[in-house]
């Protein structure tokens, strides 16, 4: 899985971790 964060690099999480994509004002989560 992968956190992507504005203006920076995706971060790579172990499998079954929860991550996150956020998006101006919204944060989605990931399962």
């Amino acid at each position: 899985m992968e956190l992507t964060v504005a203006g920076g690099e995706p971060q790579r999480f172990a499998p079954g971790d929860s991550w996150f994509v956020k998006q101006g004002t919204e944060v989605e989560w990931k399962f």
